[in-house]
């Protein structure tokens, strides 16, 4: 009895984690393909919450590249804990028309810096 329960969370938890990895795999190529053929020596910085607090350059020694990634994963930590407050707080307040139209607004956002962008990436076959 306890290796066909086992077997059927087994079953749930790939259920889940394979379209999730599927979207995540599919993400980094796009994310990739969009910004590997723009992407010059000269070209500044992108600033995401990754880099939030520390950017690192090429100068800096391993010690402050791990300092400086120590310290944005703590920031995206608080980052996330503090829009999961949100969320939780609205929702146990029921502000559930919030929920709808913030979904319905971020369907259909899309920042100008990616309409300006070219999406494809460039086709010089060598």
């Amino acid at each position: 009895m306890d290796g066909n329960v086992l077997k059927s969370i087994g079953l749930e938890i790939i259920g889940v984690m394979a379209p999730v990895s599927i979207c995540m795999l599919l993400v980094v190529l796009l994310v990739y393909s969009l910004f590997s053929s723009s992407s010059s020596s000269t070209a500044a910085p992108i600033h995401t919450a990754a880099n939030l607090v520390y950017l690192e350059t090429s100068f800096d020694s391993a010690t402050q590249k791990l300092e400086g990634a120590l310290l944005n994963a703590f920031f995206i930590i608080i980052i996330i804990y503090i829009v999961t407050f949100l969320l939780i707080f609205l929702y146990y307040y029921n502000f559930t028309n919030f929920f709808k139209n913030y979904i319905c607004f971020s369907a259909f956002f899309v920042p100008p810096q990616w309409i300006a962008q070219s999406s494809f990436p460039s086709s010089n076959i060598s």
